[in-house]
């Protein structure tokens, strides 16, 4: 700028009056700078129990409990089988035989953020469950990151799982 301006600032407006013979010259800088910068997340945390004859049973939405349009996992209650829905993925499945107190090492948002695409799958494999306790990062539905911990009840006919689910929702 180079003259005589008289500017004004009034509800998100900024207003230049340039006097005669004054120049503005205006510059594009390119887009803003991406920051990795999130603002704070509402956690949803969960407890499902899946037997046979459970409340539980269906379809569930891991952001909005029973009450969501978009279900993230399922319970057939006949043969037992748990699935994840409508391209949910998990990743990083550990497993444990004793889980100390249900405060086992959880993944931050972060950690689960770092995996690479091609370690998320959809659908949870033969294996998944054969130990007592798994714990997995999942990616919902809506994308929103979280984990899950999986207790398979092997003594349930057909099998059950008790499952606690931690979800940033963003």
């Amino acid at each position: 700028m180079d003259g005589q301006f008289v500017t004004e600032i009034e509800r998100n407006q900024y207003k230049i009056d340039a006097g005669p013979g004054s120049v503005i010259n205006v510059i594009d800088n390119g887009p803003p700078t991406k920051l990795d910068v999130h603002g704070p997340a509402r956690i949803a945390i969960e407890n499902y129990r899946f037997h046979e004859t459970s409340e539980d049973n269906g379809y569930l939405d891991l952001e909005r409990s029973r009450s969501g349009t978009k279900a993230d996992l399922s319970y057939d209650h006949i043969t037992g089988q748990l699935k994840l829905e409508n391209g949910a993925q998990v990743a990083r499945l550990k497993k444990y035989k004793k889980l100390h107190q249900w405060k086992p090492d959880v993944p931050s948002e972060n950690d689960c953020q770092q995996i690479p695409a091609d370690q998320w799958n959809g659908a949870f494999g033969d294996k998944d469950f054969d130990q007592d306790n798994t714990m997995t990062c999942i990616k919902t539905v809506e994308a929103d990151l979280g984990y899950l911990i999986v207790r398979a009840e092997r003594d349930e006919k057909p099998i059950g799982y008790h499952i606690y689910s931690y979800v940033w929702v963003r």
